[in-house]
């Protein structure tokens, strides 16, 4: 049985079944909805994205909101936002730093 082998140190497992992080509740309304996206043509842009863009700004309390792909790119996103300058300062800093190298 699966499980044993997740024991720890060789004792009982804790579970006899597998625990997910996480059950999605996915009704025919999701579906229909992800079906008429990729119909449309339109998955990264679109009039859905900036439908939700603004839902979600309305949600949040702000004017301006931006949908991404990912945590990460949300996150470099938002560093952008807050340190340009730091940014500008690494670019300048590699620049410098690969013209030393090639002497």
């Amino acid at each position: 049985m699966r499980s044993q082998t997740l024991s720890i140190n060789k004792r009982r497992p804790v579970r006899q079944s597998f625990l997910p992080f996480h059950s999605p509740v996915i009704a025919e309304k999701e579906i229909s909805a992800v079906v008429e996206v990729l119909k449309s043509g339109w998955l990264t842009t679109g009039k859905k994205v900036r439908e939700f863009e603004r839902r979600f700004g309305d949600f949040v309390g702000c004017s301006h909101a931006v949908a991404v792909n990912s945590g990460t790119a949300a996150l470099h996103l938002a560093l952008e936002s807050i340190a340009p300058v730091a940014r500008l300062t690494y670019e300048a800093s590699e620049r410098k730093t690969r013209s030393s190298c090639r002497r």
